[in-house]
């Protein structure tokens, strides 16, 4: 087809499967945000955004990855891995802690509870993952990174369950994000803005334009967000 001009589609024109890669070179916290965030804006079932990505930057992870997807180096020395993984699981569990699945809720709504996913659902999320992961390839040649899509892993399915070292990458992500340091740091910044003298001085006007734009662009990269209320019971109509 060639170049049309449309830097969408010349994107997606150029792009082509890297198999060797600048060790030399770094990714940026910039780039790495901008092939996440475009993953985060694929299209998806219901909104439902039934997969996982985990962001994998260990070394030693990346090896073992090399390993089961049928010994392709490539991934060892490719400087960063994402894993797209189908993750129906975290809507089980919202529907656990909300109360979905318990014998009163599917008496008043008339449902049956599903407390697992059904072939129909493995199916949905599987096509979610590989938007979301096509959706990342085109976002990383935009920002002049190269990419290989891999689908091996599948191969050595029975394997994947005992590659502790994927474990234990996802849980140090987790547990990274939710150290108190970090939310303390999250949460001081948000004070800080509260408490700037020229943001109290802003006519109410300016501040609800303001906001309005920063909450409409930080919503971008959420997909949901779960409080401690727990169960929320309504009075009937």
């Amino acid at each position: 087809m060639g170049m049309t001009g449309n830097a969408v589609l010349d994107c997606i024109e150029r792009r082509s499967s890297t198999r060797q890669f600048d060790l030399t070179a770094e990714i940026t916290a910039e780039q790495r945000e901008a092939v996440l965030h475009a993953a985060s804006r694929a299209p998806s079932a219901g909104a439902m955004m039934m997969y996982s990505i985990i962001d994998i930057r260990e070394q030693a992870t990346r090896d073992r990855l090399a390993v089961l997807c049928d010994n392709q180096p490539m991934i060892s020395k490719a400087p960063w891995a994402l894993v797209f993984v189908v993750d129906y699981c975290k809507w089980i569990d919202l529907f656990e802690h909300v109360g979905c699945l318990t014998e009163e809720f599917a008496t008043e709504s008339g449902c049956t509870a599903r407390p697992h996913p059904g072939l129909g659902d493995f199916g949905i999320a599987a096509q979610d993952a590989v938007i979301a992961a096509q959706n990342a390839a085109i976002a990383a040649e935009a920002v002049g990174l190269g990419t290989c899509y891999i689908g091996d892993i599948i191969e050595n399915a029975e394997e994947v369950p005992d590659a502790e070292d994927v474990a234990r990458e996802v849980q140090r992500q987790v547990t990274e994000a939710t150290r108190p340091e970090n939310i303390k740091l999250r949460m001081n910044s948000m004070i800080r803005l509260e408490r700037n003298p020229l943001v109290r001085v802003a006519p109410v006007f300016a501040k609800d334009l303001a906001l309005g734009l920063a909450c409409s662009q930080e919503g971008r990269g959420v997909t949901c967000a779960v409080s401690n209320l727990g169960r929320v019971q309504l009075p009937e109509p």
